[in-house]
């Protein structure tokens, strides 16, 4: 799998017309305890729109879908045709933390990890492999989720809430389906 060797940046977004879009459908975090998720990632709070190629909401979907035509674009030039494995909000309130790890499994090496960094600060720092980064709002960024990563959102008063997408190229979905 092509992917960089920590990160890659592949555009800019403006960040209120998602914060928007969460703000208007009055959009609920919660803890996510599936396989014992919990253990890496504490407090974290996260709202999936997509989870493993299926959504629970249409009408959710078709208005992010308007919403991210651009992103998609993007996705597309870079990556060549393709689809989404996953689609989640991910919200770190003050003070909580990602603790290191590395995404395994088929679906995360044959997959784009994009991080758009809705609100942050100067406080969250995203370790990646051996290096230090603060990814700036509205970003497009590409991290190597093979390498073993972490978050710490040290500030006292700013939540970090990123949009990660899971984009997968059109010639590596049939790998993630069994016959």
């Amino acid at each position: 799998m092509n992917k960089p060797e920590y990160i890659k940046k592949l555009g800019r977004l403006n960040p209120d017309v998602y914060n928007n879009f969460l703000r208007n459908n009055s959009i609920a975090f919660q803890r996510d305890d599936r396989l014992n998720r919990d253990k890496l990632f504490g407090d974290a709070k996260t709202f999936f729109l997509v989870n493993e190629f299926k959504s629970n909401d249409p009408i959710l979907i078709k208005q992010f879908g308007y919403i991210a035509k651009d992103l998609f674009k993007i996705l597309g030039d870079w990556y060549g045709p393709g689809t989404i494995y996953n689609i989640q909000f991910a919200l770190l309130s003050p003070g909580d933390e990602i603790k290191r790890h590395y995404d395994g499994g088929l679906q995360f090496s044959l997959s784009q990890r994009i991080h758009v960094p809705l609100v942050t600060c100067d406080d969250v720092i995203f370790n990646i492999g051996n290096r230090r980064y603060n990814l700036d709002t509205g970003s497009i960024v590409e991290i190597n989720n093979n390498q073993y990563h972490q978050v710490k959102n040290t500030s006292q008063n700013t939540n970090r809430l990123h949009l990660i997408i899971d984009y997968v190229a059109q010639k590596h979905v049939r790998f993630l389906f069994s016959p």
